[in-house]
């Protein structure tokens, strides 16, 4: 930003070099009758004094116009830039760079009025252009600068998220021979009134380091089970006005037909959760009682829970630990199909 220290530090520079401006123009401007020797002491210097005030002055007040001018351009650009695409790293540029070789000419050239009249035009010229250029665009949308000069938290709230958008964040890649069709798969899949409700489904398999889950469907309900190292556990049962339209949001996103609840189905789609990538594979199947549905989640590297998070007990896993420290062998075993 042009109030940075850096900004500071250039104002005072171009400060200093002013006053010095100032004084050699009138050590130049010494009347010729009173020429000065190399060996002349200082205090036989030509007369009158070494400022000329009125350029410093004339100087100053542009230069002081322009910090006003740039520093405004600054912050309008930082605040509606987006909506006029007029930015403030493409135009903080270009009201400092004429500026300063302006002011390397007011400076550099002997004639003073000729160098003084560019650095006016570099001064005021630059900004004219921004301001012509950002005005018809403001015309054009009142509401921009409305959104300018808005107090920190007034204006009307912020539209509530759609349905769609609520429950866990993830990120899916539908099924699809193309982009196309990966992107309708996906509308159709989040037209679903219960689709937050299978993205919180998920994310929970997910949590629970789950390897697959299935449902099997009856005309009350729908049954599911998911499995973890092995071991099946029972989920909750579910409505069939729930279950159903979940099984349509996933059918979607895997490509299949959701009409279709007799004939063996297969398909898979990716998605991303807390920056894992996870592949998953759906399976439908018509049964006598209605239909089964498997989901099977394909991960990398499932993260290895802790023992407590394991089920285990604080005196048991002390046990396991002093048995593990003396030097005997440690036999750990468990009935067939119980997650050993």
């Amino acid at each position: 930003m042009l109030r940075s220290n850096w900004f500071l530090a250039l104002a005072l520079l171009v400060c200093l070099a002013m006053i010095d401006f100032a004084m050699i123009s009138q050590v130049q401007a010494a009347p010729e009758s009173t020429p000065m020797l190399a060996f002349q002491s200082v205090s036989q210097a030509p007369p009158g004094a070494f400022l000329s005030w009125y350029k410093l002055l004339m100087v100053a007040i542009f230069f002081l116009f322009w910090v006003a001018t740039t520093d405004w351009v600054n912050r309008d650009a930082m605040k509606i830039g987006s909506r006029t695409e007029m930015y403030p790293e493409l135009w903080n540029p270009i009201l400092v760079g004429p500026f300063l070789i302006g002011f390397l000419c007011v400076l550099l050239i002997p004639i003073f009025w000729i160098g003084f009249t560019l650095y006016v035009l570099t001064t005021i010229v630059p900004f004219w252009v921004y301001f012509f250029i950002r005005r018809p665009k403001v015309i054009a949308e009142p509401d921009i600068l409305a959104i300018k000069y808005a107090k920190p938290g007034s204006g009307p709230p912020p539209p509530p998220p759609l349905p769609q958008d609520q429950g866990a964040e993830i990120d899916f890649s539908p099924a699809g021979e193309d982009k196309q069709a990966q992107q309708q798969n996906l509308i159709q899949a989040r037209r679903s009134p219960e689709f937050p409700t299978t993205k919180n489904m998920i994310a929970d398999l997910i949590m629970k380091r789950a390897e697959m889950a299935s449902w099997d469907y009856n005309r009350a309900a729908a049954n599911g089970r998911f499995q973890v190292d092995g071991v099946w556990h029972q989920l909750p049962a579910l409505e069939r006005q729930v279950a159903d339209p979940i099984l349509v949001s996933l059918k979607y996103l895997a490509g299949l037909q959701p009409s279709d609840r007799r004939s063996r189905q297969t398909g898979s789609f990716q998605m991303k959760y807390e920056g894992e990538k996870i592949g998953v594979q759906l399976t439908t199947q018509g049964v006598a009682t209605g239909e089964r549905a498997q989901i099977r989640l394909l991960r990398k590297a499932i993260p290895l829970a802790t023992l407590a998070q394991l089920g285990m007990f604080p005196e048991m896993i002390e046990r396991l630990k002093s048995s593990l420290a003396d030097h005997c062998i440690t036999i750990i075993t468990a009935p067939s199909g119980e997650g050993l």
